[in-house]
């Protein structure tokens, strides 16, 4: 019995310690949300001390969590994403921060240097300026004011100060890079390359100083300064990439060929277990020496390296883009099939399932896409891949939830935001389309595609100035890069400077290649056609077509330029030329039956056209201008018969299934005309176009629910169009979804535009 009463005795009193251990904690826990903020700033700051800034942040978000006003921690969590380069994010909490405290001076100076770093420069002055209310005799707040004054155009107190604030401590860089800017604008090179020299005298490592000193170089067109600089950059901060890249670029361009291969085989040694330098140089050879060369330095690496897969798969690559598309597959199915499973596995069946889908085994590449995705749902290639067939599938927001996903794995990714960009497209967001595409140029670091898809867009924009100063950018990294130079060309078109075309034009022919003498041909015609200065645009085609005689392009632009210029004469007499040298040549059979048109020979030139297509059926063109000619004489039937043989004799080519769905149409055949859009569409469904043609159709044709949410999908990228066309179909959508408030503010502009139009009336 005591034995007994002693256990239960003893396991009451534990149970009651327990108890109270308990009621402790939960008093604990009881504690005030400012007990508990303060408790996680105190951990904050103990880890901060210790070098364990992740952690840290956690405790500091639950302290702002706990008590959003917390000034300490707001302002330790403001420093903190500061030191870890979340820019962006320091100067919200440091904005929040000043909302309650308005008069720290600390952070009006950490939001205007945050303000210069991110070129946010109206948050610069606005800090700028109240820093100066606070405190104007610390050094470094002058020299901020200074950097401010001087882009508000206030450059002598800029300048006066900026010296003032050098006098008193030498070592400040913004005051030093006040007066290497204020040298610049008044075009005095001599005194910004001697204001760098001072600056870097006392901080000889400092990047901004060197980054300075490299651009006055630049603009005084000192090329071995420039070289030179670019050499001692590179030894001060030998982890740059940018500078090496840049380096790269100065030997390529003024040194020689051996020594900028020479300078990437020395990055690709520093890490011999990184592929990306060894294919870097594969790169080099492909673009200096050909495909062949570029498959000779790939099956060296991939036989001499560690890991010979990445090799195997620029290969693959490298076959696919030359045509070789069967063994770039077999290539791939061979790596893949026997592996076991892995990342870089997964990887290369992604690649494959690349291949698949651009070569029409879409099945086939959407099942080995799902398959990568089961074994890992966060492989960004595979989410790629996805996201890309529900973009053209009009599934827009599952592709997000895939991009979205991707994302996280691969924030810096440009090719995911460019993907971000095609959806956003579809759904007719251009702002978010704009949005994205910036941010793809930043990812890749000002890539050339990247650069250029963005260019593009402003350009259709209308956005002269940012597309200008998006090539020019990529142009610093890209110099020889013959795409950035046309698009920087067909701006200057755009704005009527035609003496800037032919700058541009010279910068194309000064590259050597095929294709810049090409561009540069073309920006030059087109800019003295522009002009109307014809006499001009045949001599500019004549010259060139003495020095170039193999070129076919340039031959044909001079015939077209006489006919332009009313040289009926000499246009024949250089087709009868191209006909001397090959009678059969479908080329110079086109144009010769182009002149007899010309001459008012229709009868000639439909048996000449006949005559082609009997003989060449697959070719598009003759059908096409057979059509035209047939249109022009009245002859509908003939002419809709030649474009349905047409468009069986060409495995129907989208240029003749376009005329025949337009034909169709006229004919009221309104479920073939939606049949044959539809087919267009599911073809090319990036084609606005096309896609404006079909959702009229099946709305304006067709009534139940399903035709009409199609309709919707197919319509949504023509939302914010200013198109009349395509306004007058997306609002018309709009209508019959019952959303007619919304439908007039498209169908109203449309109506005003097309007054002519009964059906947008009706509308």
């Amino acid at each position: 019995m005591k034995l007994r009463n002693g256990v239960q005795y003893m396991g009451l009193v534990s149970f009651c310690r327990l108890a109270l251990i308990a009621m402790c904690l939960v008093l604990v826990g009881c504690g005030s949300a400012e007990d508990r903020a303060e408790a996680h700033h105190l951990k904050a700051v103990e880890l901060i001390a210790a070098g364990e800034d992740e952690r840290a942040a956690l405790e500091l978000r639950n302290a702002l969590r706990e008590v959003p006003t917390h000034s300490a921690a707001r302002l330790a969590f403001a420093e903190l994403l500061e030191r870890q380069g979340d820019l962006r994010g320091a100067i919200g909490q440091y904005t929040v921060f000043l909302q309650a405290t308005p008069d720290h001076l600390a952070s009006h100076r950490a939001l205007t240097r945050l303000g210069i770093e991110v070129q946010d420069f109206a948050l610069a002055e606005t800090h700028a300026d109240r820093a100066f209310d606070l405190d104007p005799l610390i050094p470094e707040v002058r020299a901020f004011k200074a950097s401010v004054d001087f882009r508000r155009g206030e450059t002598g107190r800029a300048g006066e100060m900026a010296r003032a604030v050098i006098a008193e401590t030498p070592g400040n860089v913004t005051a030093h890079l006040v007066l290497i800017a204020l040298a610049l604008s008044q075009s005095d090179l001599p005194e910004a390359l001697a204001a760098a020299a001072r600056g870097l005298e006392i901080l000889p490592e400092d990047q901004e100083l060197n980054l300075a000193r490299l651009a006055v170089l630049e603009q005084m067109n000192d090329t071995a300064g420039v070289g030179a600089q670019l050499e001692r950059m590179r030894t001060i901060f030998p982890e740059d990439r940018e500078i090496e890249m840049a380096l790269f670029q100065w030997r390529l361009q003024h040194g020689s060929r051996d020594e900028a291969l020479a300078l990437l085989y020395e990055i690709a040694e520093r890490e011999p277990s990184n592929p990306t330098g060894f294919l870097n140089i594969a790169q080099f050879f492909l673009e200096f020496d050909g495909p062949e060369a570029a498959r000779t330095e790939l099956r060296k690496f991939a036989e001499t390296r560690p890991e010979p897969r990445p090799f195997l798969r620029a290969l693959a690559q490298l076959d696919f883009a030359e045509g070789r598309q069967e063994e770039a597959i077999g290539s791939l199915r061979a790596l893949t099939e026997t592996a076991e499973p892995s990342p870089d596995v997964r990887d290369l069946q992604a690649m494959l399932a690349q291949m698949l889908a651009e070569t029409g085994e879409v099945a086939e590449s959407a099942a080995l896409v799902d398959a990568i995705l089961i074994a890992d749902e966060r492989n960004v290639e595979a989410l790629k891949l996805r996201a890309a067939r529900l973009t053209q599938a009009d599934q827009t927001e599952l592709a997000m939830q895939d991009l979205r996903t991707a994302l996280l794995v691969a924030p810096e990714d440009p090719q995911i935001f460019t993907l971000m960009a095609m959806a956003h497209e579809r759904e007719g967001a251009r702002d978010l389309v704009g949005e994205r595409l910036a941010r793809a140029v930043e990812a890749s670091n000002l890539g050339v595609a990247e650069s250029l898809r963005y260019a593009q867009f402003l350009l259709q924009e209308e956005r002269y100035g940012p597309a200008e100063g998006v090539l020019l950018d990529a142009l610093r990294r890209a110099p020889q890069d013959v795409g950035l130079l046309v698009t920087l060309g067909q701006i200057h078109l755009a704005r009527r400077d035609y003496l800037r075309v032919r700058q541009v034009a010279g910068l194309l022919r000064d590259l050597g290649s095929d294709a810049g003498l090409g561009a540069a041909t073309e920006l030059e015609i087109t800019a003295l056609q522009a002009e109307g200065r014809m006499e001009e645009t045949v001599a500019l085609l004549e010259t060139l077509s003495s020095e170039r005689a193999d070129d076919v392009q340039i031959r044909v632009g001079l015939i077209q330029a006489k006919l332009l210029a009313g040289d009926v004469s000499g246009a024949e007499a250089d087709v009868a030329t191209f006909l001397e040298a090959d009678p059969e040549d479908p080329l110079g059979r086109m144009l010769a039956a182009g002149l007899q048109v010309v001459r008012g020979e229709a009868e000639a030139a439909e048996g000449a056209y006949r005559a082609l297509i009997a003989d060449r059926p697959e070719l598009i063109e003759p059908h096409l201008a057979l059509f035209g000619l047939l249109m022009q004489e009245g002859d509908v039937a003939q002419a809709a018969a030649v474009i349905a043989e047409g468009v069986d004799a060409t495995s129907r080519t989208t240029a003749l299934v376009t005329v025949m769905a337009g034909l169709v149409y006229e004919s009221g055949d309104m479920d073939g005309a939606i049949a044959l859009y539809d087919e267009l569409y599911q073809g090319d469904p990036s084609n606005v176009v096309i896609a404006n043609n079909l959702a009229s159709l099946i709305s304006a044709h067709r009534d139940d629910a399903e035709s009409l949410e199609r309709a919707f999908q197919v319509a949504r990228r023509l939302r914010g169009s200013d198109v009349p066309e395509f306004q007058d179909t997306y609002g018309w959508i709009l209508a019959r979804r019952g959303d007619t408030e919304q439908a007039l503010t498209y169908l109203e502009p449309a109506a005003a535009a097309l007054a002519e139009d009964p059906l947008v009336q009706y509308h």
